[in-house]
C-alpha cells in the first residue's frame, strides 16, 4: 500500500523517462557505483582541507610531544632533570615573553616501571607546562614496562 502510493507519487512528479530510467535495476546499480567513486573522494579533499588547517595551526601555536624515560633507578634521566630545571626557572623569572612557548599544546608519553614512581615526574613536567600557559591536547599516555600494557593517568590531584 505504501510502495503503491509512492509509486504513483513519482508518477505524477517525473516525467517518464526519468521514470523509465529508476525503474531499470542497472540505474541502482551504477549509482551506487558513482557514490563509491565520488564519496571517498569528497572524504579524501575534506581531509585535506581539514589537515591544512591544523598544519597552520600548529606553526602558529606549537605542539610539543614529550617522551620519557625513566632510568634504571626509576629516577628521572640527567637530562630530564635539567629540563625541569629550566622550566622552574623559566616559571620563577617569569621569562615566557614568547607567545608561541606559553600558547604551546602538549602530550606526555611516559614511558617506565610503575613501582619506581615514573608517573612522579610525568605529573610534574604537566604542572610546569600548565603553569607556563601550555594546554594539553591529550591525557599522558603511560606505559608501565612491567605489565606490558597500557595506563592512562590524568595529571590532575
Amino acid at each position: 500500500m505504501f510502495g503503491d502510493g509512492l509509486l504513483s507519487a513519482l508518477d505524477v512528479l517525473l516525467p517518464k523517462y526519468v521514470l523509465t530510467i529508476i525503474y531499470h535495476e542497472d540505474f541502482f546499480l551504477y549509482f551506487t557505483a558513482f557514490l563509491g567513486v565520488v564519496m571517498p573522494s569528497c572524504v579524501y579533499f575534506l581531509y585535506q582541507y581539514i589537515y591544512g588547517i591544523y598544519l597552520k595551526r600548529a606553526q602558529v601555536h606549537g605542539i610539543g610531544l614529550f617522551v620519557i624515560s625513566t632510568s634504571s633507578s626509576g629516577r628521572e634521566p640527567t637530562n630530564c632533570e635539567w629540563f625541569f630545571d629550566w622550566l622552574e626557572e623559566l616559571i620563577s623569572t617569569r621569562r615566557c615573553s614568547s607567545r608561541r612557548r606559553c600558547r604551546m599544546r602538549f602530550a606526555v608519553f611516559g614511558y617506565g616501571d610503575s613501582r619506581d614512581g615514573s608517573v612522579r615526574y610525568n605529573r610534574i613536567l604537566g604542572k610546569r607546562l600548565h603553569t607556563l600557559g601550555a594546554s594539553q591536547i591529550i591525557p599522558p599516555y603511560l606505559v608501565d614496562k612491567r605489565k606490558k600494557q597500557r595506563l592512562y593517568v590524568c595529571l590532575k590531584d
